[in-house]
Formats: C-alpha cells, structure tokens, sequence
C-alpha cells in the first residue's frame, strides 16, 4: 500500500480471507455547500436589475398605448 504525506489518500490493493475484517473511519469533517456563493450574487443581482426594468419597460409602454 501506498501513502502520500499528511492528509494525503491512502491507495493501493490487498486481498482479504473471508475471515478477515476491515473496518474504515471517516474522520475527514467537512461543510457542504447549500446555499448561494457570494461569488455569484452579483449576477443574480443585475439579472434581477434587468428583468425589472424590461417589465417596467413593457408597463410604461402599455400605459402610453391607452
């Protein structure tokens, strides 16, 4: 087996006797993502500039057809 320094994955194959037990531990925590990056708010936030001002455009010219 194989093993790459601190924190690294460990790899590699072995076979095991069917009486043979192996038993693996996570201890790795990490936070899953499950919201909306602060990197892509800012174009949330112009696309929402956008459509508001293409349905008030459309509004406006509406209301000056009557």
């Amino acid at each position: 087996m194989g093993s790459s320094g601190s924190g690294g994955s460990v790899s590699g194959m072995a076979t095991l006797e069917y009486t043979d037990e192996l038993t693996f531990t996570n201890t790795k925590n990490v936070l899953i993502d499950n919201g909306i990056v602060l990197d892509s708010l800012p174009y949330i936030a112009i696309l929402a500039v956008v459509i508001g001002v293409v349905v008030w455009m459309i509004i406006r010219r509406r209301r000056r057809d009557d």
